[in-house]
């Protein structure tokens, strides 16, 4: 199948899509009546791509919902989410000459209770604390200057800084998150999570793995018998630095890392699917705020300027070749592309369904002509 996205296929080939859709529980079905062994997918990339929002999406679709146990433990993290990204906005005013001296005991008070608990696993929120977030917020020309700017800001800490003005009822201590809120939280995978599955009678294990490169060398022993890899990237981070290398472009990391994995021995004869992820965020930034794409690899990206309209067509398809360039010859051809928002849970139920129609296709080739097709 094409290293395409379905918005750049001929006629025929998004027809080859709709009947793999279609018919996907049809292919489940037939696979599931030949084979009894679990498919097992890795979910690959840099940090802060999308892979744990991806793992989730699929405990909310198939994995029977986030339990309670689980979402009351995300309510310290969600609040720490909140004070860590306000503590970030403010290191990043000096860099964006962007003037907070004019409350500057509120900055010195939200970096002393952050300072206090960086290194702990949550925290309560308290009146205190939500007042001087949200006089910071208040600030003239504050969500202008820092939104899609601000380096270390997390992707969901605006969705989080409006609902915080229904605190107590969100936020305080008898609050519950929703499925929402745990999508747009931020917590960094150390080791690796599994999500187990079932479909149609056929067991699907996905597994995220940690992706900052202290994080990677735990790859390794997950490598076999592994079915299918997963590698996410996202559109949304060309301007952004690491978390773990502030010298480092997001996107120049992406790429080298995906240059590796691709040519890895255990990958060569497994099923490759690329999530080209946080579609919406890159929409907004790049087409609505014209912020260039930042890459000096040597192929030129597209400008702002030269899109007709938000489904930024030149620059996707940049993209992909840009990711296609990087595979060996000989896998090029197999690799498996999507456009994601994996926040979208539509979108997310269409995708992986077509991902898993893709891999047991893959699977049951290989089984039938002893390699995967190449």
């Amino acid at each position: 199948m094409e290293g395409t996205s379905l918005a750049d296929r001929s006629e025929e080939e998004l027809q080859e899509v709709r009947d793999l859709d279609k018919d996907y529980d049809k292919i489940l079905k037939k696979y599931a009546s030949k084979n009894a062994e679990t498919i097992k997918m890795l979910l690959l990339g840099a940090g802060e791509s999308g892979k744990t929002t991806v793992l989730r999406q699929m405990t909310l679709l198939h994995g029977g919902g986030f339990k309670p146990a689980y979402r009351d433990g995300m309510r310290p993290k969600i609040c720490y989410n909140i004070l860590e990204g306000a503590a970030h906005i403010i290191q990043e005013a000096a860099n964006l000459k962007y003037d907070l001296s004019g409350i500057q005991k509120t900055v010195d008070f939200i970096l002393e209770r952050w300072q206090e608990t960086m290194y702990s696993a949550g925290i309560d929120l308290d009146e205190a604390l939500v007042d001087a977030i949200l006089l910071l917020a208040n600030s003239e020309n504050f969500e202008e200057t820092f939104r899609g700017k601000a380096s270390d800001l997390q992707d969901g800490w605006w969705v989080f800084l409006e609902r915080l003005k229904q605190f107590p009822a969100w936020g305080g201590p008898n609050w519950v998150p929703d499925d929402s809120d745990i999508l747009h939280s931020r917590i960094r995978t150390t080791g690796f999570n599994t999500q187990e599955f079932n479909l149609n009678g056929i067991s699907f294990h996905l597994t995220d793995v940690g992706g900052q490169r202290n994080e990677r060398k735990k790859w390794m022993h997950l490598f076999n018998g592994i079915t299918g890899v997963i590698f996410v990237s996202s559109l949304s981070e060309y301007d952004q630095k690491l978390f773990e290398d502030r010298s480092t472009n997001r996107l120049d990391e992406s790429i080298r890392l995906w240059h590796k994995t691709v040519r890895e021995k255990p990958f060569r004869r497994t099923a490759a699917v690329l999530f080209l992820n946080k579609f919406d965020l890159f929409q907004k930034k790049f087409y609505d705020q014209k912020i260039p794409i930042e890459y000096k690899g040597g192929r030129s990206p597209p400008t702002p300027d030269q899109e007709e309209d938000r489904n930024c067509a030149k620059a996707i398809k940049w993209y992909q070749e840009l990711y296609l360039e990087h595979c060996p010859a000989d896998r090029k051809e197999s690799v498996f592309i999507h456009i994601t928002t994996a926040l979208d849970k539509r979108n997310m139920k269409k995708v992986m369904n077509s991902v898993a129609t893709y891999i047991l296709q893959e699977k049951m080739s290989a089984t039938s002509h002893d390699s995967l097709p190449v």
